[in-house]
Parts: structure tokens; C-alpha cells; sequence
């Protein structure tokens, strides 16, 4: 039960200081730069650890779907978040 508490608290610790980190990196990229590092980076860690897991991938057939569906679900909004979060001040 404890390792589900340190994950919880490691969690909110990363979404949590998400937003101060990425608006420290709009001094130096644009925010399209920003969510295209962190897609691409979530993407290799993910194939990462499921190749270290031992999980195989979906067959050739379905990847252009899984494509499709992670361009809209994920990377749309990550650079809709990410323009809005450039255009905002902090209170």
C-alpha cells in the first residue's frame, strides 16, 4: 500500500510543477517546440518501458489508427494547453 502513496505523491509532485516549468521554457522555445519534446519524449519512455516490461507492440495493421487517435487525443491537446499556458500570467 505504501508504494501506491509514494507513486500518488510522485505524481502530484510532476503534474504539479508542470506548469511553472514549461512557462520557464517559453523563454527559450515556442510552446508547438515544447509539446512536440514533450510527446516525443513521452512516446520513447513509453515504448521503453513496455519493451523492458516485456509488452509487444500492435501489429503494423493498426498503427496508423493508433496514430490518428494519439495525434488527436494527446497531441492536440497538449499544444492547445501549451498556447493557452504561454498567452496566461500568473496570479
Amino acid at each position: 500500500m505504501i508504494r501506491v502513496h509514494i507513486a500518488l505523491i510522485i505524481a502530484n509532485i510532476l503534474l504539479g510543477s508542470m506548469g511553472p516549468v514549461l512557462r520557464a521554457l517559453y523563454e527559450h522555445l515556442p510552446p508547438l517546440a515544447v509539446a512536440c519534446l514533450r510527446v516525443g519524449g513521452v512516446g520513447c519512455a513509453a515504448w521503453g518501458l513496455a519493451r523492458w516490461q516485456g509488452l509487444v507492440l500492435p501489429p503494423r495493421s493498426e498503427w496508423p489508427a493508433l496514430f490518428g487517435l494519439s495525434l488527436l487525443g494527446i497531441s492536440c491537446n497538449q499544444i492547445f494547453f501549451l498556447i493557452g499556458l504561454s498567452i496566461t500570467s500568473a496570479i
